[in-house]
């Protein structure tokens, strides 16, 4: 596999979660992580991470100043809370917690309750390990490939085996991760959040869900899937809902919801309304 020339690739087909990797907005980084580090400051948000990492993370689109970051987490973080029933006594698991946007949200929600957030980007791990207002959570990068954001990681995603034990966690979350998966990597992931999941414990997912949605922008079609790019799978993946629900069967896990997808709730900010296009998705163990 030639890395380097799948990476340009990856460059010419970015979403906006990967315009960081452009040399352009390398070279002006700097500088605006500076103003944005005074705008923060003035608004009491010196703690969130700098520019370029919440761009890592959601895109640059609206992120100066950090009031987008805030609001677009604590919404998220709301709808976690109302659609799994989440207890300030739980223990939580986020897959995919990139530089804390939501873990930031839940700081003072989980008390007594433990965080645990997972990533495949170390500089994502590395903010959410240097951030003051997240040093009772814990956090851990997963040495899992990804073209993007950890393209030496020596795991694939369908051989992956999380660092914990069984029965650990109450509640497993993960936003706009599967939409970036393939159907061998869900089904080894779902597994092992049937293995870590407790008694009760309970399962939400965002997905692409192909119903309802605009196909032109997924042209790709594979044997269960649609791919926005041959070339680039991880770019963007959607699913039909039954074959989402099939592999959580799989792994012994039924959905709850009522049989449909629940949408992101954007708040008032209408910016959140581009940034959340993906369906909700609850599981809980089977007995």
């Amino acid at each position: 596999m030639n890395v380097e020339r799948l990476r340009g690739v990856a460059l010419k087909r970015t979403s906006r979660g990967a315009v960081w990797q452009h040399p352009l907005f390398k070279a002006v980084a700097p500088a605006v992580d500076a103003a944005d580090a005074a705008v923060r400051a003035a608004r009491g948000l010196s703690h969130l991470p700098k520019f370029s990492m919440r761009s890592r993370a959601m895109g640059p689109t609206h992120q100066f100043g950090g009031l987008h970051f805030v609001a677009s987490g604590r919404a998220t973080a709301a709808q976690i809370r109302d659609m799994t029933g989440l207890r300030p006594d739980e223990d939580v698991l986020e897959i995919g917690c990139s530089v804390g946007r939501i873990a930031l949200a839940l700081a003072e929600y989980l008390q007594p309750g433990r965080y645990t957030g997972t990533d495949i980007d170390r500089r994502a791990i590395a903010a959410c390990l240097t951030n003051p207002k997240l040093e009772s959570f814990r956090f851990e990068a997963q040495d899992v490939f990804s073209l993007v954001y950890n393209p030496g990681g020596r795991a694939q995603g369908r051989d992956y085996v999380f660092p914990f034990p069984d029965a650990s966690f109450d509640v497993v979350f993960l936003t706009s991760v599967f939409t970036h998966m393939l159907p061998d990597d869900i089904a080894q992931y779902a597994r092992e959040i049937r293995r870590m999941l407790r008694p009760g414990g309970r399962l939400l997912c965002s997905v692409l869900a192909e119903e309802g949605r605009d196909l032109a922008a997924l042209p790709v079609a594979r044997d269960g899937y649609r791919l926005r790019s041959a070339e680039f799978p991880e770019n963007a993946v959607a699913y039909p809902l039954a074959e989402i629900d099939r592999l959580m069967a799989g792994a012994g896990m039924d959905r709850s919801d009522g049989g449909g997808a629940a949408a992101w709730a954007p708040p008032a900010d209408d910016h959140l309304r581009s940034l959340m296009e993906q369906d909700l998705l609850l599981y809980v163990p089977r007995r």
